[in-house]
């Protein structure tokens, strides 16, 4: 009996000792799960850049952002679409306010929004993570350097799906053919599921229908250097001011990060007409390139001069492209963009001043203060055809920025060239892949 209750007591000690043992393990372990694996959702902004932001909510019900509307946080999932005409901005930002990403949507695109999300934990190790469907369409998607938290962006398509780890630029087009990635700064990676195509900068990958990745291949080249002001103003050449008045103030232009974004802020606030610019000589053959397109993403924050002014040459931003031109001209071609006021005869929507031929501003809504709004221009090549003139080099790149009190923020410039000669045939975009009938009917109902 002795033996018996001295077993069972050995039994309960050592059980007890046991338990005790994995309790210390078991808590700190499963504490420490917790902290890495919970997550809260990332803050998803949503807003229409032109035209009209079609939204269908996990409810099935349907909203519509128009370009008059500010931008608008959303709940996820969600589907968004754009028509020809249109474009559209999401923003992705984590709990403290500091950019995850930021996706363009281009005409014709259809893009499903499935899950965003970041560490609950400020002390957890894992990243950011975005999973999206793009149906259809062509997105841009930008990861900002340098980045708080490490991000994973998958995108699906339904060819395969692109990996995104790195800051960077990243196109992605879907049509019905087939899946093209265009890698313009950082690295990706794009499936079919079973073989994986690595892409570093510079390079173009695709998975057309029943066929594994194949590229690298050449792609668009963006030639400005350092667009992104990640190098603070290395490669730019910032001009004096040119004030009217000589006891108004000059301006600042200066690096300065924005929700962990580096941006260029532009601020001058006076009486009087004031100029200043950055130029970038860019020195770039592009003889060979059938297609040159200008890329702008910036945020105004005021403007005190309605329009361009008087004169249509006081926009707050103006990009001038200085080329030569197959007979060895210099020309000069060059986008004002402003954010208030409506065109008038006093104030009209052109440079009256610049000659033939007449290239219009590109005007934003006073509501649109505050946003992140991008600008794209049509082929500059084909434009410049039409006058006869052929580029043969593009000298210098200059953002200048006149008027008498304003301040904005340009984040990206971008002058993409495509060359002519390419090592396969770029996904057929003239092939749009069309969403569901659902969707298509629901966008229908926002033409």
């Amino acid at each position: 009996m002795r033996g018996s209750r001295q077993r069972l007591a050995w039994a309960v000690l050592l059980a007890s000792f046991f338990v005790c043992i994995l309790s210390l393990i078991a808590i700190p372990v499963g504490a420490n799960l917790i902290r890495q694996q919970s997550t809260r959702p990332l803050i998803v902004s949503a807003q229409t850049n032109q035209g009209t932001l079609a939204m269908v909510h996990a409810d099935g019900e349907t909203s519509a952002l128009l370009a008059t509307d500010s931008a608008r946080e959303t709940d996820i999932p969600i589907e968004l679409i754009t028509n020809s005409a249109d474009t559209g901005l999401v923003e992705l930002f984590a709990p403290d306010m500091s950019l995850a990403g930021r996706v363009q949507l281009y005409g014709n695109t259809n893009l499903d929004l499935e899950s965003a999300e970041a560490p609950r934990f400020e002390t957890s190790h894992a990243p950011q993570t975005i999973s999206m469907q793009l149906n259809s369409g062509r997105i841009r998607l930008t990861v900002p350097d340098p980045l708080r938290r490490a991000v994973d962006f998958l995108v699906k398509t339904q060819h395969g799906a692109v990996s995104v780890t790195e800051p960077g630029q990243y196109f992605i087009d879907v049509s019905n053919t087939g899946t093209q990635l265009s890698v313009s700064e950082g690295h990706a990676t794009l499936t079919d599921g079973s073989s994986e195509l690595a892409l570093a900068p510079n390079q173009r990958g695709i998975i057309n229908i029943g066929e594994s990745p194949s590229g690298p291949f050449q792609t668009a080249r963006n030639i400005v250097r350092n667009g992104g002001f990640g190098d603070s103003l290395a490669e730019w050449v910032v001009s004096t001011w040119n004030v009217e008045l000589p006891d108004q103030p000059t301006g600042t232009i200066d690096i300065e990060t924005i929700n962990d974004e580096s941006v260029l802020r532009i601020d001058r606030v006076g009486i009087g007409h004031a100029d200043a610019s950055v130029r970038q000589i860019v020195d770039q053959d592009v003889s060979a390139y059938e297609a040159l397109k200008l890329l702008v993403s910036m945020r105004f924050l005021t403007q005190s001069l309605p329009v361009c002014g008087s004169l249509g040459t006081e926009c707050p931003l103006t990009v001038r492209i200085e080329y030569n031109d197959q007979n060895g001209q210099a020309q000069v071609w060059q986008q004002g963009i402003y954010a208030t006021g409506q065109p008038s005869t006093d104030a009209p929507n052109f440079c009256s001043v610049c000659g033939y031929p007449l290239n219009l501003n590109e005007h934003w809504g006073a509501n649109r203060l505050g946003e992140v709004v991008f600008y794209e221009s049509d082929n500059l090549i084909e434009r410049w055809a039409q006058e006869g003139i052929r580029p043969i080099t593009v000298k210098s790149i200059s953002l200048i920025a006149a008027g008498h009190s304003f301040v904005y923020d340009i984040i990206d410039v971008a002058l993409i060239g495509e060359n002519a000669a390419s090592e396969t045939p770029a996904v057929d975009e003239t092939g749009a892949l069309l969403p569901s009938p659902d969707a298509q009917t629901r966008r229908n109902g926002f033409q």
